[in-house]
């Protein structure tokens, strides 16, 4: 079955933090606590004992609500305040709330009693930065212990270290020291460009820039395509250096790669004026936070990419990609209300204003503020014409995503027509138009619109599904569209809603047996989806196999079906696919 026939999201239900063990220490209050500096203040009855705060905190900790959490748990800290366990989360959840200045003391207290702490000793280091004391920020950086992405972050730390005690190559000697690790080349490149743009040394930040764009396939690391980061800084120091065309030529070559965050590598310079987008020691260690918040967040480690995030905001306050990073994180974890605080407090004087507004619609509608976050875009729209396609588009989604096909058709076809002539990237612009034509019953439309994203794209693995799919299911085109849906299959053979398709294919052409066994491999992979489990126990049903195929239909029943389905389904449990027998009608008299 075609997958955005429903909203699909990234859900994040990981811990912000591990809890604490509880042992005879954990809720020991400390008599000689300090003056209570809550006083005054009003707090939930729990807070009155040690105990009551620290179960407070965990509840709200537990709710995402990490403000409240640090409250709590900081006045359970102030009754206990030896309990260095307990200080590790106040100062954790201060600094994933963005209290950036308050997880201070606490860091200072934490590097004091106990070494090994890296994030303790991250925030004490950019203090140091901020005074200029390099000396003492390296002796920190020396001892964060060499663990996991450590083995990245220490090196280069020491080289941004070193060149503001040093100079710019005993900061390179830095970084060639760590030269044979194998899987460290691209952020020592990467590192490697941007010091010597700050120490004025264009020819060799651009081999280093080429270098890490390149991916270093010499010393045996995969080829791929620069982070959006890379190509931010690369594109910053082209311009710079008065070459446009290899700038253009890295901007054109992200868009094509990544058509959906086209807002995020705009038009025109990447930075106002023509110092470096990293300049100096505290912006370079604002990147190397930022860049390993970056790698967490892609391995989906949320918590310790929003702890780095907020370093790095912490290092360098306002920078927009950062704040957008944090911004990310917390709509994953469904922190609208958050996450939409801190997009308006970003200065709008940034060259990601449409990314920006993009991104408060789309938390708008989030929190069921659709029509604001509708007038949002339009207004967009209408005072920003250069990013009125992305804006469309967006709004397009929204409209989308709350079953407003006919509005979102509207949507499309603006953005479409603004998009002429349509260059490749432009794909899902047909593809989303597309779906919003085939739910409002306008399938002739559909049809072309479909075929016209694979035109562009034409290995899009959802476009090939959703167009196979729809033949399936009007019995329209069928070798046609198992073609299709096989392609598809073999683009992404671990999505439940394309193997869904594959086995209707073989459902509605009588091989019911193959029908099963691909049915049975897409409910493994989607065991939620209430169409995929009625299409299964119709499989069932065709085999002989009735208990079975009574028990995915009330599967499905329990799976929150769409309110048109219900009947249907519950008409397959009672009777089968045989149909219900019809009762003769009486005769009056």
């Amino acid at each position: 079955m075609p997958s955005s026939a429903r909203a699909i999201y990234l859900a994040a239900s990981v811990a912000v933090i591990p809890a604490i063990a509880w042992g005879t220490n954990a809720l020991r209050a400390d008599a000689t606590a300090a003056a209570d500096p809550y006083a005054g203040r009003e707090l939930s009855p729990w807070g009155q004992s040690f105990a009551g705060a620290y179960l407070a905190g965990r509840h709200a900790e537990r709710q995402f609500d990490l403000g409240t959490a640090a409250d709590q748990l900081d006045r359970a800290l102030m009754l206990a305040p030896h309990n260095d366990e307990l200080r590790q989360r106040v100062f954790l959840l201060q600094l994933s709330h963005g209290r950036f200045e308050a997880s201070l003391a606490h860091a200072e207290a934490l590097v004091a009693a106990q070494e090994g702490l890296t994030l303790p000793v991250l925030r004490v280091l950019i203090e140091k930065v901020d005074q200029g004391d390099f000396t003492g920020a390296r002796a920190l950086a020396e001892t964060i212990p060499g663990v996991r992405y450590n083995v990245a972050l220490r090196p280069v730390l020491l080289a941004w270290l070193a060149l503001g005690e040093k100079g710019p190559d005993a900061a390179l000697a830095e970084l060639d020291k760590m030269a044979d690790r194998r899987g460290l080349g691209r952020m020592l490149d990467l590192h490697a460009a941007l010091i010597n743009d700050v120490a004025n040394r264009p020819a060799e930040a651009a081999a280093a820039f080429e270098a890490v764009i390149a991916g270093n396939a010499s010393e045996g690391e995969t080829a791929a395509q620069p982070s959006l980061r890379v190509v931010q800084l690369a594109v910053d120091f082209y311009e710079r250096q008065g070459n446009a065309e290899r700038a253009a030529a890295l901007r054109e070559q992200y868009r094509e790669a990544h058509p959906q965050s086209t807002t995020l590598m705009p038009d025109g310079p990447v930075r106002a004026g023509s110092e470096p987008l990293v300049g100096n020691v505290r912006e370079g260690v604002a990147e190397v936070l930022f860049n390993l918040a970056g790698i967490y967040y892609d391995d989906r480690e949320l918590a310790m990419a929003l702890v780095h995030a907020r370093l790095a905001i912490g290092a360098r306050p306002g920078e927009p990609m950062s704040t957008l990073l944090v911004g990310e994180i917390l709509e994953l974890q469904k922190r609208n209300g958050e996450a939409l605080a801190l997009y308006d407090g970003i200065d709008g004087l940034t060259p990601y204003d449409a990314a920006i507004v993009l991104r408060r619609a789309r938390n708008l509608d989030q929190q069921e503020k659709t029509d604001e976050a509708v007038r949002l875009l339009e207004e967009f729209v209408a005072t920003e014409p250069d990013a009125a396609v992305e804006a469309l588009q967006a709004l397009g989604h929204i409209l989308r995503g709350r079953e407003r096909f006919i509005e979102a058709v509207d949507a499309y076809d603006r953005a479409i027509a603004l998009a002429e002539p349509v260059a490749p990237h432009r794909w899902s612009l047909f593809y989303s138009r597309g779906i919003s034509l085939e739910r409002s019953k306008q399938w002739d439309r559909a049809r072309v619109d479909l075929q016209k994203a694979l035109e562009l794209s034409p290995d899009q693995p959802y476009v090939l599904n959703y167009l196979g799919y729809s033949w399936i299911d009007r019995g329209d085109n069928l070798a046609e569209a198992e073609k299709l849906i096989r392609r598809a299959v073999e683009l992404r053979p671990e999505d439940g809603f394309i193997a869904d398709s594959l086995g209707w294919a073989f459902y509605v052409t009588g091989r019911y047996e193959e029908a099963v066994r691909e049915l049975e491999r897409a409910v493994s992979l989607e065991p939620g989806d209430p169409t995929i489990n009625e299409h299964l126990g119709d499989a069932y049903w065709k085999v002989g196999r009735r208990n079975e195929a009574r028990f995915q239909w009330s599967h499905a029943l329990r799976l929150d079906p769409e309110d048109d389905k219900i009947a249907g389904i519950e008409a397959k449990v009672r009777c089968g696919l045989d149909g219900c027998p019809v009762k003769a009608a009486h005769g009056g008299g």
